[in-house]
């Protein structure tokens, strides 16, 4: 499945879909389902510019709370 939330776009993400449906249907047929009745919701993300991934690590040493001036009891 990871080939399909890693899709470079919507496209290649419906071809990944219909790739691993017809691979693991049959196994996986309710994740499969689930994936179409709810495709417009989880492609909502490509709607949004692709940015740095840098820019969405929340630890960041400027970030980080003043830790030396807090006592300890």
């Amino acid at each position: 499945m990871k080939h399909i939330y890693n899709a470079p776009n919507q496209d290649a993400a419906k071809m990944a879909l219909a790739d691993f449906a017809q691979k693991w249907d049959g196994k996986y047929s309710y994740a499969i389902k689930s994936w179409r009745d709810n495709w417009e919701e989880l492609m909502v993300f490509y709607e949004f510019p692709l940015g740095d991934p840098e820019d969405h690590i929340h630890h960041k040493p400027d970030r980080e709370p003043e830790r030396e001036n807090k006592k300890v009891h």
